[in-house]
């Protein structure tokens, strides 16, 4: 499986992650969306309106990561906007 993400979908995950700070019930459906393709083993590509078969249980968590990573940002920023 191709774990390469296009820039566009990394990016709008991330922001999406860093959103979901500030809105945590979004988290709920971000992970909703990706267990969703999971379990439907194939995977949507909404700006060039495409839908690929095969998706795994890894790249789901690898796209999963890719919010936190954004939650995260938020997190430090936050913390660090209050030492200073």
């Amino acid at each position: 499986m191709n774990y390469e993400t296009p820039p566009l979908y990394l990016t709008i995950h991330v922001v999406s992650g860093m959103i979901a700070f500030y809105y945590p019930i979004l988290i709920i459906l971000f992970v909703a969306y990706q267990v969703l393709q999971w379990v439907l083993n194939c995977r949507f590509f909404l700006f060039s309106w495409k839908i690929e078969k095969g998706n795994s249980g890894q790249y789901t968590l690898y796209k999963i990561m890719q919010y936190v990573v954004g939650y995260c940002m938020m997190y430090d920023y936050t913390v660090i906007k209050e030492m200073v």
